[in-house]
């Protein structure tokens, strides 16, 4: 809202990742999202993980000029859950 950018950004509340599930993240360590399957979940707070692919889906977007990922070191996760995505992306 200070950059009145309202009418060109989204915020959505969720993480990106290669499929679409249930994760935790860790309140130490915000770059880290961690499967629930694998990770107790003491001390952390449950996030919805999506592919880049369905987060996109509702915005019907046709193509991309630019993607830009920067997620820590997480990269190949969101990158396998946006195959469709990258299709569009010039």
């Amino acid at each position: 809202a200070a950059n009145k950018l309202q009418q060109r950004v989204q915020p959505q509340n969720m993480a990106l990742g290669s499929s679409n599930e249930t994760g935790w993240l860790d309140g130490d360590n915000i770059s880290t999202v961690a499967m629930a399957v694998s990770r107790d979940k003491a001390g952390t707070v449950e996030v919805k993980i999506c592919t880049l692919d369905s987060a996109i889906e509702p915005f019907n977007l046709s193509a991309f000029d630019l993607l830009k990922v920067d997620v820590e070191g997480a990269e190949v996760e969101v990158l396998r859950g946006a195959t469709e995505t990258l299709k569009r992306c010039k």
